[in-house]
């Protein structure tokens, strides 16, 4: 499954017009639907994205976008990397062969992707909101 995002979907589309019978090309994923049933992701390393790779304990490569504040992406994914719960790719050293081969690694490699879950999966902050109105509340009544 590639999600290119709205703008791009088209260009892609017209760029590449036949694909292989087990690809699918979207311009947008419904993540909460999709991730559950992942093997792997690759994926940019937003703030909402990292979460919901925790959320669900997917394995993934990462590859943090260059162009945002304070390059924020990269210390996200570096945060999962410090812990062995992604892999970390750089966009300036990305190429097409380098990402195939890491996806072929981490694919190939049962105990990598297990163990990539289960420490993503234990970084998770399922009960985040709760914890933040407990948090407001108690310094509210202090």
């Amino acid at each position: 499954v590639l999600a290119t995002g709205p703008l791009h979907f088209d260009a892609f589309k017209e760029k590449f017009p036949v694909l292989p019978e087990n690809f699918i090309l979207s311009g947008f994923v419904d993540q909460k639907a999709l991730l559950p049933i992942l093997d792997l992701i690759v994926a940019r390393a937003g703030a909402s994205t990292i979460a919901e790779i925790q959320s669900f304990g997917v394995p993934s490569i990462l590859i943090p976008s260059p162009h945002v504040a304070n390059n924020h992406q990269y210390f996200n994914a570096k945060s999962l990397l410090d812990h062995n719960a992604c892999q970390l790719l750089l966009e300036k050293d990305l190429d097409g062969l380098k990402l195939l081969s890491e996806i072929e690694e981490v694919m190939n490699d049962e105990a990598m992707r297990s163990t990539l879950s289960k420490n993503v999966k234990s970084m998770a902050k399922p009960n985040a909101v709760s914890d933040i109105h407990a948090l407001i509340e108690s310094v509210m009544q202090a």
